[in-house]
């Protein structure tokens, strides 16, 4: 009828109909039609199916900027419902394009902080009632639109990224008090490192890690750990007088796990310093200093 023609123009006016074509934008029209906001079940579940077709159709393609922002509002209001978890999985799906999607990524693209907002707070949230694996699919989306999206990521997202990112070191800190080491913090961190590049994200983490060396031994634990992987990583020498100043200060720390990853830091930068032949004179001044720290 009249209702449909206007909606199918109004969703794709340059599509050329055909049978095969007609079928979809029929299917696509009664989604949105009969529900707009998208909060049944059965119309998320046919909007999943349709997302995860490859390629995504033509039809479902021109809706997706007005559809993804629902998704979103959906992800952040419903906690525990079904219908929840099937625009968790649309969303999640919609985020993890490979680059060469650059139709979508475009889409993705104009709603990529309030995406990123939305998937650190599901990340830290892990909602009991869906146990890990939603907390699991948020990080992998937060990663990949890092990945995606490095060469275009708005600078101060970034910062906001890393420094949820080093507070999942000091929950793990809390929680995990038997397990030390640099395992667990060299995991949580190392696909940013590699999406966005060790020299890009070391100013960043060495400003949210001073600000968490004035806090709890956990806050102060991750935040050596942390120091300690941009010293194994980075190439660059300018941190080093940065780094031993903060070593020197931490290895008398009152807690035994912040003075343990202040040893870690140490041997990080020893070997970093023995490497480079232009620091190695300052190493007798530096042991000097850590002596005089005990």
């Amino acid at each position: 009828g009249d209702e449909r023609s206007l909606l199918s123009f109004s969703l794709s006016p340059s599509i050329e109909s055909s049978p095969k074509m007609a079928e979809s934008e029929e299917s696509l029209a009664h989604i949105l039609n009969s529900d707009p906001t998208l909060r049944k079940q059965s119309s998320l579940s046919a909007l999943l199916k349709k997302i995860k077709k490859t390629p995504i159709d033509e039809m479902t393609m021109e809706s997706l900027p007005r559809v993804l922002p629902n998704l979103i509002k959906i992800v952040e209001e419903y906690c525990t419902s079904e219908v929840y978890c099937i625009a968790f999985e649309c969303v999640s799906y919609l985020a993890e394009p490979d680059i060469e999607f650059s139709k979508l990524n475009n889409i993705v693209w104009l709603h990529l902080e309030v995406l990123i907002d939305m998937f650190l707070s599901v990340y830290h949230t892990n909602c009991p009632s869906h146990g890990d694996q939603h907390s699991r699919d948020a990080y992998t989306a937060v990663i990949k639109l890092c990945e995606n999206f490095s060469q275009s990521m708005p600078t101060h997202l970034i910062p906001r990224i890393l420094s949820d990112f080093l507070y999942e070191i000091v929950r793990w800190m809390e929680e995990m008090d038997y397990e030390w080491g640099l395992s667990v913090p060299e995991m949580i961190l190392e696909n940013l490192i590699s999406a966005f590049g060790i020299e890009i994200i070391t100013p960043y983490l060495i400003l949210i890690s001073k600000d968490l060396l004035k806090g709890d031994w956990r806050e102060r634990s991750a935040a050596l750990a942390a120091l300690s992987i941009i010293v194994k990583c980075t190439g660059s020498s300018r941190v080093l007088p940065t780094m031993m100043k903060i070593t020197i200060r931490f290895l008398s720390d009152d807690h035994p796990r912040v003075r343990y990853y202040a040893c870690l830091l140490l041997t990080s930068l020893s070997r970093r310093i023995i490497s480079k032949e232009r620091w190695r004179f300052s190493f007798p001044i530096w042991r000097k200093n850590i002596l005089k720290s005990h």
